[in-house]
Order: C-alpha cells, then sequence, then structure tokens
C-alpha cells in the first residue's frame, strides 16, 4: 500500500513513542542538560555550539567505541539511560560496552532508522585532538591532587615536629610547603609561631604578613601580626636604649679617666635620669663626688647604691667608711667654731676674702692655658656646656659679658661671679673670625 507523507510522518511518531523514549525527551524537554552533564564527565567541558548530531557521535565513540544507529530521539534516549554510570575521570579510557541490541523492530521502524555514517578524516582529527585536550586535563587534575597530598603531609610532619620540640625540623617542613605552594596560610603562620616562640620577632613578623596577606579575612593570622609587630617595637626600642646607655658609659668613663669630672658627673647623671634603679650608676655619681671634695654628696649617692644592691660588698663598705670619714669631720668642724667663737671675745679678727673659684672653667667644660691675646682652649668636656654651646679645642675666649680677660684668672674671676643658671656671653676667636658664644 503506497503512504503518503503525512501518513509517513505520522507514523514515525507513533513509533518513537512505542519504541521506549522516556517522557524526558517528549516535546519541549531540555536535551542539552544530559548532553552537558556527560561531556562535562567525559571531555571536562561541553561543546554546546556544536550540533546535536556531532555532539551525540562524539559521546557514543568515546562510551562505545563507535556511533550507534537509531533515530536522534533514540540515541538520546539510551544516553540519558546510562547518564547516572560512575565514571572514573583518572582511570584509562575504556569504551563502555555496547548497549544491548534492541527487540526487533516492524518494518516501519527500521525504516525510520538512519544509515550509519562513515567517519570523515577531518572527524578523525578533530576527535584525536579532544582526546589528547582530555589527556592533558586528566593529566593537570592527577597532578594537583598529588600536590595537595604531599601539602597535607608536610604539613601534619611539621605540626608534629613542633609539638615534640624539634623547631628546626618543624621549620623545614613549612619550607617545603612554601616551594611547593608560596601562599600556603597555613605554613606561613606556623613559621611565625615558632620564630615568635624563639624571640626572633622579625622573622615572626614576615611570616604572619605573608599568612595575613593569602587570607586576608583571618582574624587569627591579623592578630598575630599586630601582636608581633608591637613586641618588635618594644624589642627595638629596649635595644636603642641599651646602645644608647652603653655610649654614655664609655663616653663618661673616659672623661673621668682625663680628669673631666664635671662633663663625667652629667653623663653619669644622664644615665641616671634613664635607668634610676642601676646601682653601679649611683656608686659611679658618689665617687665622682668625692674626688670633688664634696662627701656630703658622695654620701647619698653612695647611700642609694647600697639600697639598691645591699648584698654588693663594696657599695656597703663604700657608704659606711664614708659616713663614718663625714661624721667626724662634723665633729671636727664644730670643735674648731666653737674654738673660733672663744678666741672672737678677745680679738679683733680681721675677715679673709675668699677663695676664688679655680674651678669655675671647668664647671662650664673648660680647660686653657693664658696667652697674650687671651685664653686658649686646650680641652672641651663631653657633654659640658661649653661643648653643647658650640666651642672647640683651639678657640680663643677674648671675652665674657663684655669684659676683656687675658688669662686663665681673669677668666675664672669672671665665671665664678656668675649666679647659677644665668646664661654667659663670650667672644671667641677661630682662626681669624669673632663670633659670640652663650653658655
Amino acid at each position: 500500500m503506497d503512504e503518503s507523507p503525512l501518513t509517513r510522518l505520522l507514523l514515525t511518531a507513533l513509533l518513537a513513542a512505542f519504541l521506549g523514549a522516556p517522557a524526558s525527551w517528549a516535546a519541549g524537554s531540555n536535551d542539552t542538560a544530559v548532553l552537558t552533564t556527560l561531556e562535562t564527565k567525559l571531555f571536562f567541558r561541553s561543546y554546546a555550539k556544536d550540533e546535536l548530531s556531532v555532539r551525540l557521535s562524539r559521546i557514543e565513540k568515546r562510551m562505545y567505541g563507535d556511533e550507534l544507529g537509531g533515530t536522534v530521539e533514540e540515541r538520546l534516549a539510551r544516553l540519558a539511560e546510562s547518564q547516572n554510570i560512575p565514571f572514573n575521570p583518572y582511570a584509562q579510557s575504556q569504551p563502555a560496552a555496547k548497549p544491548a541490541p534492541v527487540e526487533a523492530q516492524t518494518v516501519e521502524s527500521r525504516t525510520l532508522q538512519q544509515p550509519e555514517r562513515q567517519s570523515e578524516p577531518a572527524d578523525s582529527k578533530v576527535n584525536e585532538l579532544e582526546e589528547q585536550d582530555c589527556a592533558i586535563d586528566r593529566a593537570k587534575v592527577a597532578v594537583r591532587a598529588a600536590k595537595d597530598e604531599e601539602i597535607s603531609r608536610l604539613l601534619a610532619e611539621g605540626v608534629g615536629f613542633w609539638r615534640n620540640r624539634r623547631s628546626q625540623e618543624a621549620i623545614e617542613k613549612f619550607e617545603q610547603v612554601v616551594r611547593l605552594d608560596p601562599n600556603n596560610a597555613q605554613a606561613h603562620f606556623s613559621m611565625g609561631i615558632i620564630e615568635e616562640s624563639q624571640g626572633n620577632f622579625v622573622e615572626a613578623l614576615a611570616s604572619y604578613k605573608k599568612a595575613s596577606q593569602a587570607r586576608p579575612n583571618n582574624t587569627e593570622y591579623r592578630d598575630a601580626m599586630l601582636a608581633a609587630e608591637q613586641k618588635f617595637n618594644t624589642k627595638q626600642a629596649s635595644v636603642e636604649k641599651r646602645s644608647e646607655i652603653s655610649r654614655l658609659a664609655e663616653d663618661a668613663t673616659a672623661a673621668y679617666k682625663r680628669g673631666e669630672y664635671l662633663s663625667a658627673l652629667d653623663l653619669y647623671k644622664t644615665m641616671d635620669q634613664k635607668t634610676p634603679r642601676q646601682a653601679l650608676v649611683k656608686y659611679n655619681i658618689g665617687t665622682i663626688y668625692l674626688v670633688m671634695k664634696q662627701p656630703e654628696r658622695a654620701l647619698a649617692y653612695y647611700k642609694e647604691a647600697r639600697k639598691l644592691s645591699p648584698n654588693e660588698p663594696r657599695y656597703v663598705e663604700a657608704y659606711e667608711h664614708l659616713q663614718s670619714a663625714v661624721n667626724n669631720d662634723e665633729n671636727q668642724r664644730k670643735r674648731q667654731y666653737g674654738q673660733y667663737k672663744q678666741q672672737a671675745k678677745f680679738n679683733t679678727v680681721k675677715p679673709t676674702v675668699a677663695p676664688m673659684n679655680e674651678g669655675a672653667m671647668a664647671s662650664f667644660g673648660i680647660l686653657g692655658r693664658s696667652q697674650a691675646d687671651g685664653v686658649l682652649v686646650t680641652t672641651v668636656g663631653l657633654a659640658s656646656k661649653a661643648l653643647k654651646a658650640g666651642i672647640q679645642r683651639g678657640d680663643i675666649i677674648k671675652s665674657v659679658d663684655g669684659t676683656m680677660v687675658k688669662n686663665t684668672k681673669e677668666l675664672n674671676e669672671l665665671l665664678s661671679q656668675k649666679p647659677p643658671g644665668q646664661p654667659v656671653q663670650l667672644i671667641v676667636q677661630r682662626a681669624r673670625a669673632l663670633s659670640q658664644v652663650v653658655l
């Protein structure tokens, strides 16, 4: 019986319905969802831009080794049934077994099946390139997985070494992690903890910063970085302070050995202000006062030194001996004063001029000698008023507050008349130039 085109079209639709196509492939369903899922599993990508027949052929060749016959609806249905089969992307690509042959079909359904297409050379080349891309993707995934596993192992070993107090070995493990993954925040943070525990705040701060940069939202890393920075600043300030104290001590010792007692005293008092609980500094100040024949002041500093270090024999001995001497001197002065008062009842005593303060120059930190045109400065004390005012060795002092001086005697007389704390104006000659200096 002859069939009209309309009759054949109706038969085709009926046969497609009776040949087992699931409801999900009915008109209006999303055919590409299954294709995209299978392509992603098989090729690690989707070929949504290719024609439907090309996509079907590619998937069938991967799963079954070759294209399968049947209508587009049958092929889609067959793939839909197989999409839930587990797939291992790391296993070697093996063609899946072809599905069982479809039961005997009617003559009409067989006439609707399209003949199998012969693969064209171009398609073969494309498939080969796609196969290579898939192999590369699988290799990358495998390498990434192996790398992650190695990193996890190294981190665990590093933590184990750290818990067993094997710090250096732990750091070596974390450094290996950083070589594999430079932005591994956990490794940087762990190294920071070890460095901080050893007092290496510079290295700890650098490690914490890298961890915080890798994970800026991690508050633990940020807090550790801030704490390490504060500890570093405190340690740096302490180091700088110790360095300054050391320099002051060296300068004070050198000034004392040169006989510049006022300069040495100023330096030691500066140290005493910065480190008020240093017994040795107070003992040295007392010794300088004793050399300068001021035993009462020396005794006060010896007393403070003994109080700070009561078990130090030399502090105890110095205080006790000087205290005994001061008491004896006080008793002697009282006896002399009593004798003077008794003598004054019978004799008229002519008052004497108080001795000139020969140390007035030294109190300003100046040592010098007389010459025809003034006083030549031979020494300027360290940390003295003269040094701070800019006076240098070799300068010639010409006048004090407008009064010309010709020798050290005149200079001492003028300086000794100045009340403490009042500025003194000097005219100083350096080379051939004159300048004014205020002490």
